[in-house]
C-alpha cells in the first residue's frame, strides 16, 4: 500500500495508482483504471503534521512519522494517462489527466468487488457492493486554455458487470483534458467500530492534546494488516490555532482497545491510560509485558513529544478484569493513573496503603517514575465494588481521588460524611506523597445512587473539586449553594472540598430531565469549569450571554462555569446540534481558553478554518472556547486631556495584545498577569468615558460606565481615584460571554481565529453510549 487516503467519507488505500475501498472485514471494492501499469506514487502539497501506527505486539511492524499530503500522483499509468488523488469539499476525488493527443478510449474503470454498476438518470455511476451504495458523481471534464477553464461534455457508460468508460465530447486534442469523477461513499465503510475523545489537555504552548478511541479498522501492511480491533486507541495533537494537526497516534491490538485519560508533562509527552482486551497490545520498556486475564486489562502508554515513538507502554492488570480511567503528571513527569480491578493478584508494592483487595471490585492508584518503572500501587477499597474516576495530584505529591463505591466498609479517615447514604456514592480521598497514608477520605451521596466522574484542583486553596451526577434528593449541599434541591431523574453535581477534607460548597446542578457533570477543569482565576451531558433537560439552566441558549438535539453537550464560591452560574451554555452529543473531557490554558471534547452528530456547529469541517455524521469533537475577560476597575479613574497617565486595569481572564478604549480611542495595553493590564490613557476631550478591554478579533469585556474622567487642568491624573467598578454587583459578573471562537453562528467573531474543529469523521450513526468503564447509568 502506498497511501491512506481520508476524506469526509471515509478511508481509503491506494496502491500502484488503484483505490481500495473497504466495507468490512470481508467486502471490499477496488477501483483502477483498466490496463493501468503501476506506478510509484509522487506525494504533493505536503501537510503539517504525522501519523504514527502503534499496532500489534510486534514492533517491527509499527510504522511511525509518516508524513501527510494534500494530493498523490501517478505519472503515466497509461500512455499519456496520470492519475492524480485529493481532497476537494471534504471529499476524495480521482483527475486523469490526458495529455494533447492521448486516447481517451483509454478511460476505462474497473470495479473489482461490486455485483453490479448502473448509471443512474442524474448521470451518477452507483456501485452495489454486498448490498451498500457507493456513489460516483457524474464526471466533469475541463480543458485550461488560455488561463480559461472550458468544459468538456463527459459521461459513464457501462461496458460489462463490473467495467465503466468515460465518454468524452468535442474538445481541442491539443490541449490536456482533466476528468474529474467525485467519489462519494453513501455506505458505511470500514467496519462497526465508532469513535470518540474522551479526555483532553493543554500544553504550555497553548497545543492540545486528546485522547479517545477511533474505529472502523483499515488495512495498513501489504493490504492484509489490520489496524486493530473495531476501535483502536487515538491520540490527537493540535497546534494551539486547531487550524493543523501535528500528530496523530493509533494504538491498539486485535480487539477494541480505548483511551479515557490523558496528560501532558513539561517536555511535551503525552501519557494517555485506558483498557484493551487485545493480547497484542503494542508494549515497550513495560512493567507487564503480557496480557495477565480477564476480560479487559488496564494499560497506560507514554508517546514521546513527536509522535513517533512510545517512551513506554505497558499493561496493568492481573488474572482478572482491570480498566484505568484517568491520569495526571507532576512537575517531574512522574503518572499517576486511578481505575478498578476485579484481581486479586494486581501487583503492590510494599509502600501500599492497602495490600489486598477488598471487594469483589477496588479501586486502584498507581505511580510511574518518566520511564515507566512502578513506584507506587494500591488498592483502596471495601466489602463491594469500588473505582477511581479521577486524579490529580499537588505540589507536594500527594494524591486526590474521586470516584464511586458500593462500599458500606470503604476506608475513611477526617470523613465530611464517614457512611455510606445508598446503594452508592461518591468518594475523594486524599494520599500522603509516600502512598501510606489516608489523609482524608469521604462519602459523598445519600440514599439514591451517586457517582464522582472527575477531579480537579482548586490552584489556591489546594482542595478537590468534583462532579458527577446522583439520584439522591438529599444529596449533600451547602447553604448559599447555586442550587440546593434536587430535579427529577439524575441531576449533575459539583462540590468542592478543602485541602484538609472540609466541604466548602456542593451543588446541584441540571434541569427537569436527565443531567451528567463529567468532567471538570479549574483555570487561575474563577470557579471550576464543568463539562457534562443532558439528555432530556429543555430548561437546562444557562447564563452569560450563553453561545446556545437552547438544546436542539436528543441529547446536547454543556458547558459551565460556576462562581468561585459555588453560589452562581458566571457561565452555562448547550453545546450541540440536532442529534446525540455529550461532552467527555475538559482544559483550561492559562490564557483563558476552554477546551471540550467528546462525541457529537452531524448537526454539530463545526465552524470554518477548522482542522477538519466536514459538517457530516462525525463521531468525534473538540472545540475551543475563550474564558471571558472582564475588567473590574480602573485605577486612577482620572486624568488630563492630553492623555499619558499610566492606567492600571483590574479584571479576569487577560491575556497579551488586548486594547483598551477610554470612550472613542484605543490604546494598547501591557500584560501584566491575568488579573492585570497597564494602558496609557490616549488624549480625548475632557468628560467622562466609558472603558472597556477588546481582544484583537474583536470580542469584548463588560463595559465600565463613565470609568475613567478627562480634565483640562490635568488635576487628580495620579491619586490613585480607584474608581470604576462599572456597575459589577457583588457575588457576580454581568453578561460574561463565552464565544466559540470561529463558529459561523457567533456573531462578530473573525474566522481567523477558528478554533472548533471536527475529528474523526464518521461514515454512518452509531452508538453514542459512552464506553467508561463504569457503573454509571445507561442513559448516560
Amino acid at each position: 500500500m502506498d497511501f491512506v487516503a481520508r476524506s469526509r467519507d471515509g478511508v481509503g488505500m491506494l496502491a500502484g495508482g488503484a483505490l481500495t475501498l473497504r466495507f468490512d472485514r470481508s467486502h471490499a471494492v477496488r477501483m483502477s483504471l483498466a490496463g493501468a501499469r503501476p506506478q510509484m506514487p509522487e506525494g504533493l502539497k505536503p501537510l503539517p503534521g504525522i501519523t504514527s501506527y502503534f499496532h500489534g505486539s510486534d514492533p517491527s511492524r509499527w510504522i511511525a512519522g509518516i508524513p501527510t499530503y494534500g494530493e498523490v500522483l501517478y505519472r503515466e499509468v497509461l500512455p499519456g494517462v496520470d492519475l492524480r488523488y485529493h481532497g476537494s469539499g471534504g471529499h476524495l476525488e480521482l483527475d486523469m489527466v490526458l495529455a494533447p493527443n492521448a486516447n481517451p478510449g483509454r478511460l476505462r474503470l474497473a470495479f473489482d468487488g461490486a455485483d453490479r454498476v448502473a448509471v443512474l438518470p442524474n448521470g451518477d455511476l452507483q456501485l452495489s457492493v454486498a448490498g451498500q451504495p457507493l456513489t460516483l458523481r457524474r464526471p466533469i471534464a475541463y480543458q485550461e486554455i488560455a488561463g480559461e477553464r472550458r468544459a468538456v461534455a463527459s459521461e459513464y457508460v457501462v461496458k460489462g458487470p463490473r467495467a465503466v468508460a468515460i465518454a468524452l465530447g468535442e474538445r481541442d486534442r491539443s490541449q490536456p483534458v482533466v476528468v474529474d469523477p467525485v467519489l462519494v461513499y453513501s455506505a458505511q465503510l470500514g467496519g462497526s467500530g465508532d469513535d470518540g475523545l474522551e479526555a483532553v489537555a493543554v500544553d504550555s504552548s497553548g497545543a492540545v492534546y486528546a485522547a479517545g478511541y477511533a474505529g472502523p479498522a483499515f488495512p495498513i501492511v501489504g493490504g492484509t494488516q489490520g489496524l486493530g480491533g473495531s476501535s483502536d486507541v487515538v491520540v490527537l495533537k493540535l497546534n494551539p490555532s486547531g487550524s493543523s494537526l501535528v500528530y496523530s497516534v493509533y494504538l491498539g491490538g486485535s480487539f477494541p482497545d480505548h483511551a479515557y485519560g490523558i496528560a501532558v508533562d513539561s517536555a511535551g509527552n503525552a501519557i494517555v491510560a485506558g483498557e484493551t482486551p487485545s493480547g497484542d497490545y503494542p508494549v515497550a520498556s513495560a512493567i507487564q509485558s503480557t496480557f495477565a486475564g480477564g476480560s479487559t486489562e488496564a494499560f497506560v502508554t507514554k508517546i514521546n513529544a513527536a509522535g513517533n515513538a512510545l517512551v513506554y507502554s505497558t499493561y496493568v492488570g492481573g488474572s482478572q478484569t482491570e480498566a484505568a480511567s484517568a491520569v495526571a503528571v507532576d512537575a517531574s513527569g512522574n503518572a499517576y493513573i486511578t481505575g478498578g480491578t476485579q484481581s486479586s493478584n494486581w501487583v503492590v508494592t510494599p509502600s501500599a496503603y492497602q495490600a489486598t483487595k477488598a471487594g469483589q471490585r477496588d479501586a486502584f492508584v498507581l505511580k510511574l517514575s518518566p520511564s515507566g518503572t512502578r513506584l507506587y500501587s494500591t488498592f483502596v477499597g471495601g466489602g463491594q465494588e469500588d473505582y477511581g474516576q479521577g486524579i490529580a495530584v499537588n505540589g507536594g505529591g500527594e494524591m486526590f481521588v474521586a470516584g464511586a463505591t458500593s462500599s458500606s466498609d470503604f476506608p475513611t479517615a477526617n470523613a465530611y460524611q464517614s457512611s455510606i447514604g445508598g446503594g452508592q456514592d461518591a468518594f475523594v480521598l486524599k494520599l500522603s506523597s509516600a502512598g501510606n497514608q489516608l489523609l482524608f477520605s469521604t462519602y459523598l451521596g445519600d440514599v439514591g445512587d451517586d457517582t464522582a466522574e472527575g477531579l480537579a484542583l482548586h490552584l489556591t486553596t489546594g482542595g478537590p473539586v468534583i462532579v458527577g451526577q446522583t439520584l439522591s434528593i438529599d444529596f449533600p449541599t451547602t447553604p448559599g449553594a447555586y442550587d440546593t434541591t434536587s430535579n427529577p431523574g439524575w441531576d449533575a453535581f459539583v462540590a468542592e472540598l478543602s485541602a484538609t477534607g472540609s466541604l466548602t460548597f456542593s451543588t446541584f446542578l441540571g434541569g427537569s430531565g436527565n443531567d451528567f457533570a463529567l468532567a471538570v477543569a479549574q483555570g487561575l482565576t474563577g470557579g471550576p469549569w464543568i463539562a457534562g451531558r443532558t439528555t432530556s433537560s429543555t430548561d437546562f439552566p444557562t447564563a452569560g450571554s450563553p453561545y446556545q441558549g437552547t438544546g436542539p438535539g436528543a441529547g446536547d453537550a454543556f458547558v459551565v462555569q460556576l462562581h468561585g464560591d459555588g453560589s452562581a452560574l458566571d457561565y452555562s451554555t448547550y453545546l450541540g446540534g440536532t442529534d446525540d452529543d455529550r461532552a467527555l473531557g475538559i482544559a483550561l490554558d492559562n490564557a483563558g481558553g476552554v477546551y471540550v471534547v467528546g462525541q457529537a452528530g452531524a448537526a454539530f456547529p463545526f465552524t470554518p478554518g477548522a482542522y477538519r469541517n466536514t459538517g457530516l455524521l462525525a463521531d468525534a469533537f473538540a472545540a475551543k472556547l475563550r474564558e471571558p475577560f472582564t475588567l473590574t476597575q480602573v485605577n486612577p479613574s482620572t486624568g488630563p486631556t492630553v492623555g499619558g497617565t499610566q492606567v492600571t486595569l483590574g479584571g479576569t481572564g487577560f491575556t497579551p495584545n488586548l486594547m483598551a478604549t477610554f470612550g472613542d480611542a484605543s490604546v494598547p495595553t501591557t500584560y501584566a498577569g491575568a488579573t492585570t493590564l497597564v494602558a496609557s490613557s490616549p488624549p480625548h476631550a475632557a468628560g467622562p468615558v466609558d472603558v472597556q478591554v477588546v481582544a484583537l478579533d474583536g470580542t469584548k469585556s463588560n463595559l465600565v460606565p463613565n470609568g475613567f474622567t478627562y480634565v483640562s487642568d490635568g488635576g487628580g491624573g495620579t491619586d490613585g481615584g480607584g474608581g470604576g467598578d462599572g456597575g459589577v454587583p457583588d457575588g457576580g459578573v454581568p453578561g460574561r460571554p463565552l464565544d466559540v471562537l470561529g463558529c459561523s453562528c457567533a456573531a462578530g467573531i473573525s474566522s481567523s481565529t477558528a478554533f472548533a474543529f471536527a475529528m474523526l469523521a464518521a461514515i454512518a450513526a452509531r452508538s453514542r453510549q459512552r464506553r467508561k468503564p463504569t457503573s454509571a447509568p445507561p442513559s448516560q
